[in-house]
This record gives structure tokens, sequence and C-alpha cells, in this order.
């Protein structure tokens, strides 16, 4: 029997944007406490991509 340890580091780079002010007074009051700017922009992506809005804003580009 082998018996063993497995240890797993996964570094996340981060990533600066730069977005009007009244666009982040948008995001802060969306924020729920404890969430990141980032789960807040992935909750709001999440739901335009379920909406399909993506998928034809996309087509529309090309």
């Amino acid at each position: 029997m082998i018996r063993g340890r497995v240890e797993l580091s996964v570094m996340s780079m981060a990533r600066h944007i730069v977005v009007a002010d009244d666009i982040y007074e948008h995001l802060k009051h969306l924020k729920k406490p404890g969430e990141s700017f980032s789960n807040v922009i992935r909750r709001i992506l999440d739901c335009v991509d379920n909406s399909g809005l993506l998928e034809r804003s996309s087509s529309a580009v090309r």
C-alpha cells in the first residue's frame, strides 16, 4: 500500500481593468457582502450568457 500526500498550489494572475467612475459605483452597489468585483462581473456575464445575448452580439461582429 502506498501512502502519500499530494499538494497542489494554483496561483491566479490578477488583471487590472479601468472602468469609468459611474460604472464602478454601479458595480459597487451590485456587490454583495464578501463578494469580489470579479464575482460581480461573473454574475452579470453569466446572466447575459444565459440569455443568449453574447452569442447574438458576437455573431453581429463577424
